[in-house]
């Protein structure tokens, strides 16, 4: 089983992606600071790192020029979060990052390069067709939408309404 390391100092943020991950096979661990991520990529070994850009004290492009250094580490692939824009963009292309997932965060995009650095196959055979109209209240307001299709990762809802994970 590949084991994937999360870095960010948001526990949302790992709660949500460590859940999804898993859902689609990966073992993951994760760290909250820089110092905890390199501890725990010496302990164990990662076949890859998703970290955020921007963290308190050290950012994951920090990170990624200490993993990039050390002869052990450099092969790890590093994904780094950040938002859409040109510095935080320039910041990861500079450290040496593998690739950017830009801010808010697509799930299926996050799988879709995990898979390309793991060699995972997309899982598109796990999904079953599954059509159905769904309504629910987010923060009392009432909203409807469609699915298309059910796997492993979850169910997938289309709404006009931006929808949060659990909502």
């Amino acid at each position: 089983m590949k084991k994937i390391l999360l870095v960010n100092n948001q526990e949302a943020f790992l709660d949500r992606n460590k859940s999804l991950l898993n859902r689609a096979g990966f073992l993951i661990i994760t760290a909250t600071s820089v110092k905890e991520a390199l501890q725990l990529c010496h302990d164990q070994k990662v076949d890859l790192i998703i970290a955020l850009l921007e963290m308190p004290e050290l950012g994951g492009d920090r990170l990624c020029s200490l993993i990039r250094a050390e002869s052990e580490l450099k092969h790890v692939p590093v994904i780094l979060v950040c938002y859409p824009q040109e510095p935080e963009l320039q910041r990861a292309a500079l450290c040496g990052a593998n690739a950017v997932v830009t801010k808010p965060v697509r799930p299926e995009l996050l799988l879709e390069k995990v898979g390309k650095f793991l060699q995972v196959a997309a899982r598109r055979d796990y999904r079953a067709v599954f059509n159905a109209k769904v309504e629910g209240m987010r923060q009392s307001l009432p909203f409807t939408g469609v699915t298309r299709n059910i796997s492993v990762s979850g169910v997938l809802c289309e709404t006009a309404m931006s929808l949060n994970q659990d909502d």
